[in-house]
């Protein structure tokens, strides 16, 4: 009988997981999950979810489905932290939510199958599509249709290629979490074969094996997306958020390289605390609560503004190469920054906003 779900990560997964499993009532239907032959519930209590999370800022936390979470920064930790726990036998189902935690899994699955119910399946089936490399190479043997694709080895492979490809195509990983954390992106997007042979340059400088990359063909990956209302100025592509939904502007937030906020005037700009909570790097004049929000965060900008000091961009050369060259600065960073991490510490998140704003009403009325 299950009665508590271990969840391992923190981000929108997790929340969506949390969310489903926290919903589910152990009843006296006992509904059951052929493949673990393990009955979901026998009364009417929840299912206690209990998160394991690299720091506090992850999502999920904050999610009312959440029984506890607990703050474990390495594998080892998460590890030790299972054995702390004491969970009992069968009762306990272990779920990872990104490929860290599934690897993580996999390598203990013959001394955890025995103690747990794993929301894996055999390492043999991770190996085989956790890798890009080898799922993508399993399904073009199998006519299972897929992005075409090419595995250069090094850089001489490189070489030989880079004037066959037909751009533009995206280099990404065969292993996703590792490369994330070395660069900040998921894949990148080559349009020539110069720029192709620069990004595995680029790669290859931090010491990252060229032989676990892939080069893809792909008309809808995130970073060759070709955005509605975007306009390419030189080799940047400028999309500009207007019109959009919510889900739209955090799907732009994410995906962008830089988001720039480029104002005469705000109040307390928003969409800047928006972009900030997705990690963005941002560029904004200095408006506002502007350098309070920034502080001392890497990959942020402020840029001089021109009605505060009275002075004319188009009329000043020093200011347009200024300008010219923070920008230069900002489409450089790599990476994502800890945007989000800042907005907790000054507690502007939704909730401790809507928290300070309820306060204020309990005072007025008592």
């Amino acid at each position: 009988m299950i009665k508590r779900v271990v969840i391992f990560g923190g981000h929108i997964q997790a929340l969506g997981l949390a969310r489903q499993v926290a919903a589910l009532r152990l009843n006296d239907r006992m509904s059951r999950d052929k493949s673990l032959n393990e009955p979901l519930a026998l009364n009417d209590e929840h299912i206690e979810v209990i998160l394991i999370v690299e720091d506090k800022y992850q999502v999920a936390r904050f999610s009312r489905a959440v029984s506890k979470t607990y703050v474990c920064p390495t594998i080892d930790d998460r590890l030790k932290k299972i054995d702390e726990l004491e969970l009992p036998n069968r009762g306990t189902m272990l779920f990872p939510t990104n490929d860290e935690a599934v690897e993580m899994l996999c390598g203990r699955y013959d001394q955890y199958k025995e103690r747990f119910a794993l929301g894996v399946p055999e390492p043999k089936v991770i190996e085989l599509f956790n890798d890009k490399r080898r799922a993508y190479r399993f399904a073009e043997a199998s006519g299972v249709h897929c992005p075409k694709c090419w595995y250069p080895d090094t850089m001489e492979d490189v070489e030989a290629l880079s004037e066959e490809l037909p751009y533009p195509v995206v280099v990404k990983p065969a292993v996703m979490y590792s490369f994330h954390a070395t660069f900040g992106k998921k894949a990148f997007r080559c349009d020539d074969a110069a720029s192709l042979k620069a990004t595995y340059m680029r790669i290859a400088a931090k010491g990252y094996p060229l032989e676990t990359l892939v080069a893809c063909l792909e008309s809808a990956t995130l970073d060759a997306a070709h955005l509605e209302g975007e306009e390419t100025i030189g080799n940047i592509v400028c999309v500009e958020m207007k019109g959009l939904s919510r889900a739209e502007c955090v799907l732009r937030m994410n995906a962008c390289d830089l988001f720039a906020l480029p104002s005469h005037s705000e109040g307390s700009p928003q969409a800047l605390k928006e972009a900030m909570a997705c990690n963005c790097p941002c560029l904004a004049t200095d408006i506002a609560d502007v350098r309070y929000l920034f502080g001392d965060e890497p990959g942020h900008w402020i840029l001089r503004n021109p009605r505060k000091t009275h002075e004319r961009w188009d009329a000043d050369e020093n200011s347009l190469r200024e300008m010219i060259e923070l920008l230069n600065d900002a489409l450089m960073f790599e990476g994502r920054t800890n945007g989000r991490k800042r907005i907790l510490e000054l507690e502007l998140s939704n909730e401790q906003v809507a928290v300070r704003i309820v306060k204020i009403y309990e005072n007025i009325l008592h």
